[in-house]
């Protein structure tokens, strides 16, 4: 992913301000996504999987609803399609059966050839995120390093919930270990000190019982 679209990545909505140059990237098809769309019937139909698959290559996640669309990407895919430009409420109408959106979402997952969040996949993300925490000290950072790496996997981004709650378990399972590593640190310089002592007070007594002087002090001890 270049370095410009990280902004579009993981976002919920089509922003509302799209430049023409980021319509034309996410919204033109080529040859063999155009072919797939149009073995969708219907006009309406067409223009709901276009935007599914523009969506899905913005954000790395898919159309939910069609609750506000940028009038200009609308009117962009209408002379990509050759279609006449849809009013919204007709689009939203398509989506009032759960079913047709679930269709046109993994219709477009499988056309850009994404993979689901599976609990493998999780797993791996996670122990990255992990991994990321050691030099990574904000949650949202880490949420970020996550998108990435899902999108450079072409992976299904999931709803931003759960990156924060995988972003916050990679933090106490790292804080966690930081604190143990600390503890056996302090433990390791503590049995040093009383080692090092032990020794010292060692060759303290040796020096001591050589003395002349100790050995008179301790018969005169003896003899009180």
């Amino acid at each position: 992913m270049q370095h410009w679209q990280l902004p579009f990545l993981g976002l919920a909505e089509l922003p509302a301000e799209l430049t023409e140059f980021e319509i034309r990237y996410f919204f033109t098809f080529p040859a063999k996504e155009r072919e797939a769309i149009f073995t969708r019937r219907g006009d309406h139909h067409r223009l709901a999987v276009a935007l599914q698959i523009g969506k899905l290559k913005m954000t790395g996640r898919p159309l939910d609803a069609f609750d506000s669309l940028p009038t200009a990407v609308l009117k962009h895919l209408s002379l990509e399609l050759e279609i006449a430009t849809p009013e919204l409420a007709s689009l939203r109408m398509l989506y009032s059966r759960h079913r047709t959106l679930y269709d046109h979402q993994t219709w477009a997952i499988q056309c850009l050839g994404f993979l689901p969040l599976t609990e493998h996949r999780q797993r791996m993300l996670g122990l990255r995120m992990r991994e990321e925490a050691q030099q990574t000290f904000a949650i949202h950072r880490l949420v970020e390093f996550a998108k990435r790496w899902l999108d450079d996997r072409r992976i299904v981004l999931p709803a931003d919930r759960l990156l924060r709650d995988l972003a916050r378990r990679a933090y106490a399972h790292t804080e966690k270990a930081l604190l143990a590593a600390c503890r056996r640190e302090l433990f390791d310089h503590r049995l040093r000190c009383v080692v090092h002592l032990a020794h010292e007070q060692k060759i303290s007594n040796r020096r001591l019982r050589s003395n002349p002087q100790f050995h008179r002090h301790v018969a005169r001890m003896s003899a009180a």
